[in-house]
């Protein structure tokens, strides 16, 4: 993610980030507390962006809220449109703090063999999980693995652990 360019709109309130409503890209975002709160802000508020950016240009689900769906991470129901925002936000949020991909891998599986999601849908599924695929608790089979020091595992190329936002 690069900031390329940033204006500042006085007074600041505080709060989440929020992804403009105007084009894709725009953000709000709040005084934050610290760095880390900052960073996880604005990548979240990316997310929020740019799933709403996908949404106005292909559909990815049909039929929203006909089916309520567990999220693995809250045991909360809701509709697929929910999950679907909020298993995208952890993704993007677990490459910069792996605890949020925690329920992630379930939530892809849900969402991809839901009613609602459309081929283009799947299409994005597919992109989150291979976005995931190189970090340490992106699935739940690496449970009880052990990793080198460096934090790869060993049959993984340094090359397919890179993560780049567009």
């Amino acid at each position: 993610m690069c900031i390329r360019d940033s204006t500042t709109v006085t007074p600041l309130a505080g709060g989440a980030a929020e992804p403009g409503r105007h084009g894709h890209g725009a953000l709000g975002v709040g005084a934050p507390a610290d760095a880390k709160e900052l960073a996880l802000g604005l990548l979240s508020g990316f997310r929020r962006a740019k799933l709403r950016a996908l949404g106005e240009v292909t559909d990815l689900y049909a039929l929203d809220g006909t089916w309520e769906h567990r999220t693995p991470w809250g045991n909360e129901h809701v509709t697929f449109s929910r999950l679907l925002a909020e298993t995208f936000e952890r993704a993007g949020l677990g490459l910069y703090d792996p605890r949020f991909l925690t329920g992630v891998p379930e939530a892809l599986d849900k969402i991809e063999n839901a009613a609602e999601v459309t081929v283009d849908g799947k299409q994005l599924i597919s992109a989150v999980r291979k976005e995931i695929s190189g970090t340490r608790s992106a699935t739940e089979k690496d449970r009880g693995r052990s990793f080198p020091s460096s934090g790869r595992q060993a049959n993984v190329l340094a090359s397919d652990q890179k993560v780049t936002f567009e």
